[in-house]
């Protein structure tokens, strides 16, 4: 069956800079070596080498399954790293000898029953700063097929929710705030409906049909400042988000006499108390910095494109899950945020390779592979998106 696809637009420009990346993907990271590479490397005619790569080989068991994977010298790098960080079996075998990860990384390419998915990991530096710094471009690429058959329920609701998605994030007159509320607020009620049993493609059309007045009505309540987040709730989002940040090395320009550092109380009004001072702190370090920001909102806009569709929302969300999907982008999206109003506050004003540095570092700490699943299992509030996603109007 004919499919739509994507193509993220930066992947045409991306090549890999080598031993010039500030932040070596062969670094501190599980790099698992697929079946494939495991045999070619059995069967070498060259007994030294083969022995050289089969020393590399360590074996794990994950998930009782059994998983072969790189061995890391004392520093956490990939043993094959060279003096001048690059591979060695590239230098010596060529690129078809490299693990599948480390000849297609940071590329990914996904498909469901509607859509092919082509694009980049925002956790590598170059492909972050591609993406985030080619404003002349649109995101994504879109090709769609001249006949295209919707098979389910669930491929239709898909492909009504990404065709608004599209609409939506072309549309630079909103603030980011805006388009993320919008969103959260949209699947929120979504959910609300499938809880009663209500929700059908009568139920989603009609709501895609008032969207284009539901987003502007939210502009303007927003930009009047009539619909506001509720402080404690905002705060206790935001604190959780403090502590994911720092439990992952984020968030370094956080003073420790920070009031988002601060130790919660055990009695509960009390807590709500510190929670709306968290609050107030997170407004504070936005709005001072508004000036030195709001000049690279266009490529935060990008890195929000980019990253929801990267965890599949709305074309093929995770465990057919549009919350976790939503949630899988905001929470390193928000961090990111965050990290932004830091250090604009700490040096007194930003230049472009801070927004990129601050992307793929939040990216490589916490979006790459399953680490947000993993944060969202330990944080399961994250997940009650209905009680709490007004705090996405501070964004």
């Amino acid at each position: 069956m004919n499919k739509i696809e994507y193509h993220l637009a930066a992947r045409n420009s991306f090549a890999c800079i080598g031993n010039e990346c500030p932040a070596t993907c062969c670094f501190n990271w599980k790099i698992v070596i697929d079946p494939e590479a495991y045999q070619q490397w059995q069967t070498l005619a060259d007994e030294d080498e083969r022995a050289r790569l089969l020393g590399a080989v360590s074996k794990s068991v994950e998930n009782n399954q059994d998983v072969l994977l790189m061995k890391k010298d004392a520093s956490g790098y990939c043993c094959m790293l060279t003096s001048d960080s690059l591979c060695s079996i590239q230098q010596r075998d060529g690129e078809a000898m490299m693990p599948a990860v480390c000849r297609t990384y940071p590329r990914v390419n996904r498909t469901s029953s509607l859509y092919a998915f082509n694009s980049l990991s925002l956790s590598c530096p170059e492909a972050a700063r591609h993406v985030l710094l080619g404003v002349s471009e649109p995101v994504f690429r879109k090709v769609s097929p001249r006949q295209l058959n919707i098979l389910t329920d669930d491929d239709q609701i898909r492909y009504a929710l990404t065709e608004l998605f599209d609409r939506v994030m072309a549309e630079p007159k909103y603030r980011l705030a805006t388009r993320v509320f919008f969103f959260a607020d949209f699947i929120v009620q979504l959910a609300r409906h499938a809880m009663q049993n209500q929700l059908s493609l009568a139920v989603l059309n009609k709501a895609i049909a008032n969207s284009k007045n539901e987003l502007y009505q939210l502009g303007v309540r927003i930009k009047e400042r009539r619909l506001r987040a509720i402080p404690a709730v905002a705060g206790s989002f935001w604190y959780s988000l403090v502590r994911i940040g720092r439990g992952k090395g984020l968030l370094s320009e956080l003073d420790a006499a920070s009031p988002l550092l601060i130790e919660l109380s055990d009695d509960p009004s009390i807590r709500a108390e510190q929670y709306a001072a968290i609050h107030t702190e997170v407004q504070r370090l936005r709005d001072t910095t508004l000036a030195a920001c709001s000049a690279y909102d266009a490529n935060f806009s990008r890195y929000l494109h980019a990253s929801l569709m990267y965890h599949g929302f709305p074309w093929n969300p995770v465990v057919n899950n549009y919350v976790v999907s939503f949630m899988r982008a905001i929470v390193p999206f928000s961090l990111a945020r965050l990290g932004l109003w830091l250090r604009a506050e700490q040096q007194g004003g930003l230049q472009e390779q801070d927004v990129v540095q601050i992307t793929y570092q939040t990216e490589r700490s916490i979006s790459h592979s399953d680490q947000v699943i993993s944060i969202l299992e330990r944080n399961p509030r994250l997940l009650e998106m209905d009680q709490y996603y007004h705090a996405f109007l501070d964004l």
